[in-house]
């Protein structure tokens, strides 16, 4: 083979591996491997946020000290925010370009029309919204449910930008189609960014979308998954319930359990 044709069979054969990498689909021991490393530790203390319906969330019960909270993407509700200022006194900057301004309640002063993270001009980088509206050396919470977007904002976060946050939440997107590589890769990244300073503390599923697979892993459509950063110190349960007696439904529509391994529960290929 002459060396030009070997060149030319390399080329492909690189090609061939990039397109698996990226584009291929992914196994189901490789994604249990993902899940294990994001087994919840649940608080015994924890309080539920917003409504009872869509737009509320479990977090543990530490909210003394946070500053204010940052919650990109608003919509017509802000149900979490309100109950946030009303309970514990804690205000909250709302982004979003796909409304005009704040739902009620929220003052006009803390909404930024802007979708966070890149693109063109609708977009505001999520450090520079964070550094304009956040007291300095304050502790933070984030609530964030933006579609898809919150990839791109967890994945190229600063790390010292996310610490400063005590508590994350975030409705993941895009689940039950884990077995596309791109996807697994998105939501890979975004967890491994966050776990080195972050441990899982709660999740639950939406009952607004479609189950998928990978293997025998159930991957909900929607997960919602609370963290806390890990010089935080709860008391755990050591056989928590699931669903949480604070878990509710966000639609009226069948609800879905949180499947054995995302719960931490090792099983079997087909056993759950």
């Amino acid at each position: 083979m002459g060396l030009k044709a070997a060149a030319r069979q390399l080329l492909r054969s690189v090609q061939k591996l990039k397109r698996r990498l990226l584009y291929g689909t992914v196994g189901e021991s490789e994604l249990r491997q993902l899940i294990a490393q994001m087994a919840p530790e649940w608080p015994r203390d924890v309080v539920r946020i917003g409504r009872e319906g869509d737009g509320g969330y479990v977090i543990p019960n530490d909210l003394e000290g946070v500053a204010c909270c940052f919650s990109p993407g608003v919509g017509r509700t802000a149900e979490f925010e309100l109950d946030l200022q009303r309970r514990y006194g804690i205000p909250s900057f709302l982004a979003d370009y796909s409304v005009d301004g704040p739902p009620a309640g929220i003052d006009p002063k803390f909404f930024t029309k802007a979708f966070i993270g890149h693109g063109d001009h609708r977009f505001l980088d999520f450090g520079e919204w964070v550094d304009a509206n956040a007291p300095p050396n304050q502790e933070l919470i984030l609530q964030m449910d933006i579609e898809g977007g919150e990839y791109d904002v967890l994945r190229t976060a600063d790390v010292a930008l996310l610490k400063r946050f005590r508590i994350i939440v975030v409705e993941f997107h895009d689940l039950h189609r884990l077995s596309d590589r791109r996807i697994y890769v998105k939501f890979s990244e975004a967890v491994h960014r966050l776990l080195p300073h972050f441990r899982v503390v709660h999740i639950h599923p939406n009952n607004n979308g479609a189950i998928g697979k990978v293997g025998s892993i159930e991957c909900p459509r929607l997960l919602e998954i609370t963290f806390a950063r890990r010089d935080r110190h709860y008391d755990l349960e050591t056989a928590p319930a699931v669903p949480h007696p604070l878990d509710r439904k966000n639609v009226n529509r069948p609800d879905i359990v949180l499947p054995a391994p995302w719960r931490g529960i090792a099983t079997s290929p087909g056993v759950f």
